[in-house]
């Protein structure tokens, strides 16, 4: 069995390959696309494999209920986040807007992470609710 330390590292190498086959998709994608139809191919592409994905597994995606709040959500995260990325990278993907970016997710990946080891450890004291 793997130790948890060496499943943490594979987790990290992971999430390193997969975060920098990102900024590698914007930078070829840009030499032959607009900004908007390049973002678009690539979040269409990815919603239809995570789609299969989720078929191939046995489970339901989410009713018709769900999609106003996920269509907002994917308005702010894809439209403004993503796409505002993109379009001002359009013509000079540096390597200081990359590391930008990367330690914004590490720093919210952290806040996650802590705020999940506080709600592991939280005791509630006499008189909570």
């Amino acid at each position: 069995m793997t130790s948890p330390p060496r499943l943490a590292y594979l987790a990290w190498a992971a999430i390193c390959i997969i975060w920098g086959t990102t900024y590698l998709a914007i930078r070829v994608g840009l030499a032959a696309l607009p900004p908007a139809l390049m973002g678009g191919v690539r979040w269409t592409t990815a919603s239809l494999l995570l789609a299969a994905v989720v078929y191939a597994r046995g489970e339901r995606l989410p009713g018709p209920e769900a999609w106003r709040d996920l269509a907002v959500q994917g308005v702010f995260l894809l439209g403004f986040g993503n796409y505002a990325y993109t379009f001002f990278t359009s013509h000079r993907l540096t390597n200081m807007s990359v590391l930008l970016l990367s330690a914004s997710v590490i720093v919210f990946l952290i806040g996650l992470v802590s705020e999940q080891i506080t709600a592991l450890t939280y005791r509630p004291m006499p008189g909570d609710r």
